[in-house]
């Protein structure tokens, strides 16, 4: 990219915007050492993301390249989820960021952060005291800059999708 370039236009993902993000998901895990191959899940995924278009609860951003309307260059999303409240979430909803990427040849632009920024905004604006995320450790600084810390609590998952564990 050159530094004269125009810069992408961010704005809320359209339906026709699923397949650049998935594109830019598959970058992202790449880029992090994650399997991809094999994904039965992508039908779900367009579903879900056809829904997030529309919904109060979740929201996508993208950054459009400036001179390709069809060509998203960087995204991020958001989601509410209603837990029960506690003293450290007192109205149970705690927002939670996701997929956010940014091509390579787009970074040190503010994409990312400008799209975090508004989705932020958005989840507080939807009553989310708190808000959570996973974020590789290259991006550590983009999100320290942002005001996230490393909580205190051991983050734990249980994958059901490839045993009985738990059960």
């Amino acid at each position: 990219m050159q530094p004269s370039s125009p810069l992408p236009i961010i704005r809320e993902a359209y339906e026709a915007d699923a397949d650049e993000v998935l594109r830019l998901a598959y970058l992202m895990w790449d880029e992090i050492g994650l399997e991809t191959t094999n994904q039965p899940w992508e039908h779900q995924y367009r579903a879900v993301f056809s829904r997030a278009c529309t919904s109060t609860q979740g929201r996508i951003l993208v950054a459009q390249h400036p001179n390709d309307t069809e060509r998203v260059v960087a995204c991020g999303t958001a989601w509410v989820h209603q837990l029960l409240p506690a003293p450290w979430l007192p109205t149970g909803n705690l927002g939670y960021l996701q997929w956010f990427f940014t091509e390579p040849a787009w970074r040190g632009q503010h994409l990312a952060r400008t799209i975090a920024q508004d989705l932020i905004a958005w989840l507080r604006n939807r009553g989310c005291p708190r808000v959570h995320l996973h974020a590789a450790l290259k991006a550590k600084p983009l999100y320290d800059g942002l005001g996230f810390e490393t909580t205190r609590y051991e983050n734990l998952w249980l994958d059901q999708t490839t045993s009985d564990q738990g059960a």
